[in-house]
């Protein structure tokens, strides 16, 4: 598994173009909340309320790559398919859940090194932009909700490709992915400002969870400093409604939910890679 998840890395980074296409990728939602969506919150929005778009905006986004750029490093899978590689690994005496296991490793350590890039230059900006460091333990919690993000979503990545048969296929699924992003992690609107069905979607969306921790985690005093003295509910319906945090009947989730959400998710998802990805046979 190991040898196979240094194989995989090898190759991904060796291409200097998908490397760059990657890191393009990672920062183009927060270039584009940077020209767009701030431009057209600084018309209405002033000092801390500013500020605490500002982080809002930036949690949802530092997820995006926690999905995609796993989703991005399956090429290797695909390719690998594609010349008939899967075959003489088949041929091996190693344990199809192995071969499996080193592609999710692969695309999981992917996610890591770019998500993590993106947190960082995320907090450059808010450092320029007068928010200001937060507490080395927020980083640490935040850097966990991380690779908690990035191992649900490799195992969701590695189980949607394993149902693909061709590259175009790959390439078109990709596209949607990133899209669909933006909405899930609620970049470019609140999730109280869609419909119910909507909410429910994104609700059940790993992702989702990953975002709403870490607006609990940058923006949970914040909230209750912009207020003071105001009564819970009226925190508790705006959290609500910004999606920091998630109301399920007339329950609002605790953060253990959304951390089991992560965790079991990851490993279902690779569960089901195993056979999903261990059926395809190239003719």
């Amino acid at each position: 598994m190991k040898q196979l998840m240094k194989r995989n890395l090898l190759l991904y980074f060796r291409d200097r173009v998908s490397v760059f296409f990657s890191l393009l990728a990672v920062m183009i939602t927060f270039i584009l909340y940077i020209v767009v969506f701030r431009n057209l919150y600084s018309n209405s929005l002033y000092g801390d309320i500013f500020n605490v778009v500002d982080v809002w905006a930036v949690c949802g986004i530092v997820v995006v790559p926690t999905v995609t750029t796993p989703l991005g490093s399956l090429w290797i899978w695909v390719d690998d398919r594609k010349n008939k590689l899967y075959q003489d690994f088949y041929a091996s005496p190693v344990k199809r859940w192995k071969l499996t296991g080193g592609y999710m490793l692969s695309s999981f350590t992917v996610g890591l090194i770019m998500s993590t890039i993106l947190l960082v230059v995320t907090q450059i900006f808010l450092v320029i932009t007068g928010v200001g460091l937060f507490s080395w333990q927020q980083y640490l919690q935040a850097f966990i909700v991380i690779i908690l993000s990035t191992f649900s979503g490799a195992g969701l990545t590695l189980f949607l490709v394993g149902l693909f048969s061709s590259s175009s296929a790959f390439s078109g699924f990709s596209l949607v992915i990133g899209t669909l992003m933006g909405f899930v992690c609620g970049n470019y609107t609140p999730i109280g400002m869609l419909p119910d069905a909507a909410q429910t979607f994104i609700k059940l969306c790993p992702a989702a969870h990953s975002a709403a921790l870490l607006r609990q985690i940058f923006l949970g005093e914040a909230m209750y400093d912009m207020v003071p003295g105001a009564p819970q509910d009226f925190f508790d319906i705006n959290m609500i409604y910004l999606g920091i945090k998630f109301e399920w009947g007339s329950e609002i989730m605790a953060p253990w939910v959304h951390i089991a959400m992560l965790a079991v998710s990851g490993v279902i998802f690779y569960a089901l890679a195993i056979p999903v990805c261990s059926r395809k046979r190239i003719k």
